[in-house]
């Protein structure tokens, strides 16, 4: 009489990876209380492996990283719970709070940033979860990053691109605006000398520019071509935002 084979769990029930990105708090808490079976070509083992919760999958990233960025709080509370490391770097040095910026997940951010997440952490390319959530135009987030945070609002990354540059160059006019009144540098320039009013004539972002200029920014600053945001604005056929600079310089 042949003996049947013991059951065997579906993979993806053994995967932790998987099971916190789909957020399947039952599974994952009873893989980390029962442990994982050993490699089938694993003849010494004796029983199940215990599971390391900070433990990187080929892609570079954590279960935390994968419960974050997929938005599941109560997963990512578990895994704290059991002393998930919250500044454990995943791929390109991001860490669980730059991933809850960058998706939008707002309860999961503050739920990082309860656990004592450092806002201030960089990547690999210098960019904090500032220059993350200003990208995204998301405000209110921003604001916790900020006061609960206080997450340093002229921090550059490697190319010397501040959260204000960030906003500026991708026309987010309310986060911009609040980054200036609560007095940002408007005039700091990044790695080739260019300002936010670079990134702004240069995009095309003509309520940006009027913030800036309404901040007294430094119109005639140059980056290290040369080249005032009037010249770069005329460069990209933005006449408007051209003329509107030059004006004001006028006045």
């Amino acid at each position: 009489m042949v003996k049947s084979k013991a059951k065997e769990l579906p993979a993806c029930d053994t995967d932790i990876f998987k099971l916190c990105q789909m957020g399947d708090l039952l599974l994952i808490k009873k893989l980390f209380d029962d442990g994982v079976p050993p490699p089938p070509d694993d003849e010494e083992a004796t029983g199940n492996i215990a599971l390391d919760i900070n433990i990187l999958d080929s892609l570079g990233y954590t279960p935390l990283c994968y419960a974050v960025r997929a938005g599941h709080n109560n997963v990512v509370k578990y895994l704290l719970e059991r002393d998930a490391d919250v500044e454990k770097q995943c791929y390109g040095g991001m860490r669980a709070l730059h991933h809850a910026c960058n998706n939008f997940h707002e309860p999961v951010m503050e739920t990082l940033l309860e656990a004592k997440a450092d806002v201030n952490a960089k990547d690999d390319k210098g960019n904090m979860s500032l220059h993350w959530i200003v990208g995204r135009g998301a405000l209110s987030m921003m604001l916790t990053l900020i006061e609960k945070g206080r997450a340093d609002i002229n921090a550059q990354n490697k190319e010397g691109t501040t959260p204000l540059m960030r906003g500026a160059s991708s026309g987010q006019k309310n986060v911009t605006a609040k980054l200036i009144s609560l007095r940002v540098d408007t005039d700091k320039g990044d790695k080739t000398s260019e300002t936010a009013l670079h990134y702004a004539a240069r995009g095309g972002f003509p309520e940006i520019v009027q913030q800036l200029l309404d901040a007294k920014c430094k119109v005639e600053a140059k980056n290290k071509a040369g080249k005032t945001a009037e010249t770069l604005a005329r460069e990209n056929g933005e006449e408007a935002i051209a003329d509107m600079i030059a004006e004001f310089m006028g006045s």
